[in-house]
């Protein structure tokens, strides 16, 4: 369903948009976009070549993302990976993040709203599809994963409609004028992160859908919950949201396939509401950070390994620190309910 065939949004429209709008801020959107209607035409070959050579470029100079990120990866996939290994994993990473954007530009090319179902392969489970046809407003759950921003081209024309994406807009102003355009393009709307939780009670409601990316260190009141083990900052907010929303959350996850401009979207874990409401903020997010774990150890290689997780949060859990039993078996007792 295009953004224009939908007659009622349960939230108005507003302008996601960054803080920056100075003269260097248009400087840099203008050579950004000449320097993409060049590499974007590039053939496949060429892409590829340029793509490693910018993530190794982005491996030696960003030296703090880096360090972060291979300290996030031993964190999540164990303490056996050699250090070239982890090397390798990283210099991957940031080529994987580049190709995202890479891609991102050119999908109008590739995608439109008449072939957009020939660009992707849905797995379902029977829980989510009968969510989909039902028109029960739902909450979508997803780590960055595979390519997200795909994601949200495809989630309005399988049921989920109307869509509401939650996001924070890059400082520049013109910049973030232009993604909220793009991601709008095929049918969802977005919100700004600051202020979006208010929105969601009503959307829900109303039989619209939220997506929502939570594997992001959370900013503001938070708690500390496991990710990977270790102790993360997580949104208190969204935690007590989820819990009084009544709403099942579905776990998601998009990612590529060996076709260029081909993803699979997966939706195969559903919580019903029952499952959080009796939980704490820290129990929600334990819950929810399981249920995302999972997704990206399926796919390891396409996940956004480059965010500094753990900044901020301690090595290890305060002596007082305590969360249900129930939201550490949640996922083990989904165990066998793929459809």
């Amino acid at each position: 369903m295009a953004k224009d065939e939908i007659t009622e949004w349960p939230v108005p429209w507003e302008a996601v948009e960054g803080n920056k709008n100075g003269i260097v801020e248009h400087v840099s959107y203008g050579a950004l976009r000449a320097f993409m209607a060049v590499f974007s035409r590039l053939p496949d070959g060429a892409v590829n070549l340029s793509l490693a050579a910018i993530a190794r470029l982005a491996y030696l100079l960003s030296k703090e993302r880096t360090r972060a990120a291979k300290e996030f990866l031993d964190q999540a996939m164990g303490p056996g990976l050699s250090s070239a290994e982890l090397d390798r994993r990283v210099l991957h990473a940031y080529r994987h993040f580049f190709r995202i954007i890479y891609e991102t530009e050119v999908m109008h090319r590739h995608i439109s709203l008449e072939n957009i179902r020939d660009n992707f392969e849905i797995e379902m489970c029977d829980e989510a599809r009968e969510l989909a046809d039902s028109g029960t407003g739902c909450v979508l759950i997803s780590p960055h994963l595979g390519n997200w921003e795909a994601a949200i081209v495809i989630i309005p024309h399988i049921g989920f409609s109307p869509l509401y994406a939650v996001a924070r807009p890059p400082r520049n102003r013109p910049m973030s004028i232009a993604a909220q355009r793009q991601r709008e393009r095929f049918g969802a709307r977005i919100l700004h992160r600051n202020g979006a939780m208010k929105s969601l009670p009503t959307i829900l409601r109303a039989g619209g859908s939220v997506g929502l990316l939570l594997d992001q260190r959370g900013r503001g009141r938070s708690v500390l919950a496991p990710y990977f083990g270790r102790p993360a900052l997580c949104d208190r907010s969204v935690g007590v949201l989820l819990r009084r929303l009544s709403a099942p959350v579905l776990f998601l996850s998009c990612t590529m396939t060996e076709r260029p401009f081909h993803y699979r979207l997966s939706v195969d874990r559903v919580l019903q509401p029952d499952t959080l409401t009796g939980l704490s903020p820290i129990g929600v997010a334990t819950a929810v950070n399981r249920g995302m774990e999972e997704l990206v150890l399926r796919a390891p290689d396409e996940y956004f390994w480059l965010h500094d997780r753990y900044r901020k949060a301690p090595l290890e859990f305060p002596p007082d620190w305590s969360v249900e039993p129930e939201a550490l078996k949640i996922f083990e007792s989904l165990e066998g309910t793929r459809g």
